[in-house]
């Protein structure tokens, strides 16, 4: 008994504090905080572990229970050496089971070949199951006999094993007689939904919410999120009555609310307050109707009715998923505003808004533009305690995400689900979706692990980069074709404006661009405009470039672009690729340069300098819209595509000016240079490009 004292003064020591810090993250904080029901105990829906259903389901040949699956646009992949095939894999040989419609466009006897390493087998169900072509893993391709199909949707099977060592490849190619050999368009390809899609869609979304709402900012979770934008100097960046306005009811898709109940206005004006003490605003700059008029030009010539509304914009239907720009004049400081547009990114590297690289001119007449519109009215005027705003921003979490120059003195459980599987936050409440709330609470509880891969990077950074806004993808026209009359009363007059002065359609682009360029382009660091002569820019995006590039090329098969040629990455060709050999006639290399440098001019030749220009000789005779300069052809394009969209470039983009120059046999009408062939002349053209200093 003489201890009992003591034991009992050690355990309050120790409960005491523990009773506190559960009193704070268990009910709502006086004044501020917000209630949050603590419902039954939470259980995720059961594992899926059935036979692979449709869409592409991944399992690891060491462990068969080690599985994953995801939706699928084309019939092919590549897996570098030592990389997981899909996120929730792990590292080493896989199985993968394609199960979809094959959409045949016409009855006809149909070729399918298999292009890659590792075994395959593809069965087309009809009445009876066609196998039409299978590949044992001991050569590099293999075709099937022609086999006759039906015009309309068949179901089809495709597995894969990948090899033991070495990438994993899988390109699946087809022909017929109304078309040549060509991998099979992602518009041929579709599959319905599955439980185990739906199961690992839920896992992506959860992880991807988990990263994006930056919960390891606060808890300790494996994924800490991108960097909020810099606090630092704010005061000289935004107005102070806008920022109260914007910390009381944030866009909660971009900034949780973390403040609540009755004290919620006053505590965001003493935040505001202090934060307008973080800086002092430049002198406004003197805009002058030139600069207004000017800077309607910009906004409509850079396509920024792509991603954002004009200011006086008010019909909610057709916003579609732009930024609507009402309250820039309320939230900016002028001078503010223009750096912002030369800089974006300068103190939020992770946000949406790309860099167009504009000088001060440029930056200035844009500005100008945008505060000369009217939006939307003032927020009212505030009056705040900055030493207390100090003090809540210390508090309320600001700092775990902003950076700042303020102690931050928050403490969150460690875990971001308690005990029962519930969402632990009680300070920030976040614009989650219910679907999106549930798919966070899964991914928690199951904590599956794993990143993503090159290929999901890519996806979702062309969502988060609004990238079909501006570019077509897949079938569909961009955005910008349905908005782009809203800039009609202030863009200059285009007499030759038209479909073909949009930004390229993407689909193709990771069979068609080399890896290292399209890296190079995304930074920024290209030397070269492909289409110099279009208004619009491609703006530099925060995102991974080498991920975003290697996603697009892996999804579609190809392996990084290099500097040796090879039927890997479509920068050389082979008969499996192709269809036919190509025979090197004359053996010369220095005679097929000079025969391909014959067939540029019109002259004797197939007119390519008539559209396209050839380092620094114009373009002689353009129609609607100049080609892009064949010199940069080599260093951008994969020489497959080279020839296939020379073979038939209509069969590609049905949009595009460029002219067949083969019939159904393969033949032009240049029947006294190397035969007549297509192939061979469009060779001859590459050779010749390739000699040309780059």
């Amino acid at each position: 008994m003489k201890n009992l004292g003591r034991w009992i003064g050690v355990a309050c020591m120790v409960a005491v504090p523990a009773a506190a810090i559960f009193y704070l993250y268990s009910k709502p904080e006086a004044g501020g905080g917000r209630e949050v029901e603590e419902g039954p105990p939470y259980v995720p829906p059961p594992l899926y572990s059935g036979p692979p259903e449709e869409g592409l389901s991944f399992a690891s040949q060491a462990d068969p229970k080690k599985t994953d699956a995801r939706s699928f646009a084309h019939l092919a992949l590549y897996v570098p050496e030592g990389e997981r095939a899909s996120s929730f894999l792990p590292e080493g040989a896989f199985t993968a089971t394609f199960k979809g419609k094959l959409k045949v466009p016409t009855r006809d006897r149909y070729t399918f070949t298999f292009v890659g390493t590792g075994k395959f087998e593809l069965v087309v169900h009809e009445k009876t199951d066609k196998t039409v072509v299978t590949a044992d893993g001991s050569a590099e391709h293999a075709s099937g006999k022609r086999t006759r199909l039906k015009r309309g949707e068949h179901r089809f099977t495709a597995r894969y094993t990948s090899p033991a060592k070495g990438p994993a490849i899988l390109r699946v190619y087809w022909e017929c007689s109304e078309f040549a050999r060509e991998p099979i368009p992602q518009s041929a390809l579709g599959h319905g939904a599955s439980e185990s899609l739906a199961q690992f869609s839920r896992w992506r979304s959860g992880r991807r919410e988990l990263y994006w709402q930056r919960c390891g900012q606060c808890h300790a979770e494996e994924t800490r999120g991108p960097v909020a934008p810099s606090l630092g100097g704010v005061g000289a960046r935004l107005r102070e009555d806008w920022m109260a306005q914007w910390i009381e009811d944030p866009d909660t898709t971009r900034m949780p609310k973390v403040l609540h109940g009755s004290s919620a206005s006053a505590d965001a004006a003493d935040i505001a307050a202090f934060l307008a003490t973080q800086g002092k605003a430049s002198t406004a700059p003197q805009f002058t109707d030139d600069d207004r008029e000017r800077g309607g030009v910009i906004f409509a010539d850079s396509g920024c009715i792509a991603c954002h509304t004009l200011p006086e914009h008010h019909d909610e239907a057709t916003v579609a998923n732009r930024v609507k720009l009402d309250i820039v004049a309320a939230k900016f400081h002028p001078a503010a505003l223009v750096d912002y547009l030369r800089q974006p990114d300068r103190h939020s590297p992770r946000g949406g808004m790309p860099n167009f690289g504009f000088d001060e001119s440029t930056a200035q007449a844009l500005a100008a533009f945008l505060l000369s519109r009217s939006g939307a009215n003032a927020p009212p005027s505030v009056s705040g305690d900055a030493a207390r705003g100090k003090r809540l921003i210390a508090t309320k979490g600001c700092v775990s995400c902003h950076g700042i120059a303020v102690q931050n003195e928050m403490r969150a459980p460690g875990r971001a689900v308690t005990k029962n599987g519930s969402i632990s936050c009680r300070v920030a409440e976040y614009g989650l979706s219910a679907e999106d709330e549930t798919a966070l609470q899964e991914y928690l509880a199951r904590r599956p692990g794993g990143s993503p891969i090159a290929v999901e990077t890519a996806e979702y950074g062309m969502q988060r980069g609004r990238c079909t806004n501006c570019h077509g993808w897949r079938g569909e026209e961009p955005l910008l074709v349905r908005v782009r009359g809203e800039t009609a009363a202030f863009a200059e007059e285009d007499p030759e404006a038209g479909v073909q002065h949009l930004p390229p359609d993407l689909t193709y682009t990771g069979s068609k661009l080399r890896t290292e360029w399209l890296v190079g382009w995304l930074k920024g660091e290209a030397k070269d405009r492909p289409r110099p002569w279009m208004h619009m820019r491609m703006p530099v995006f925060s995102l991974d470039p080498e991920a975003f590039a290697r996603g697009f090329a892996f999804a579609a098969g190809y392996g990084p672009s290099s500097a040796k040629p090879h039927w890997r990455d479509g920068t050389a060709l082979v008969a499996a690729t192709m269809g036919t050999d190509f025979d090197a006639e004359p053996a010369s290399l220095a005679d097929l340069v000079k025969i391909g440098e014959k067939l540029i001019p019109r002259d004797g030749g197939l007119g390519c300098i008539q559209c396209h220009g050839v380092g620094d000789r114009p373009a002689q005779e353009v129609f609607e819209a100049p080609g892009i300069n064949l010199q940069q052809t080599p260093s951008r394009i994969r020489k497959e595509f080279f020839h296939r969209w020379c073979l038939d470039p209509l069969r590609i983009d049905p949009s595009t000016k460029m002219t067949r120059f083969t019939d159904a046999e393969g033949l032009t009408g240049l029947t006294d240079v190397l035969e007549g062939r297509g192939q061979a002349q469009f060779e001859a053209i590459w050779r010749y490009l390739e000699s040309l200093p780059r």
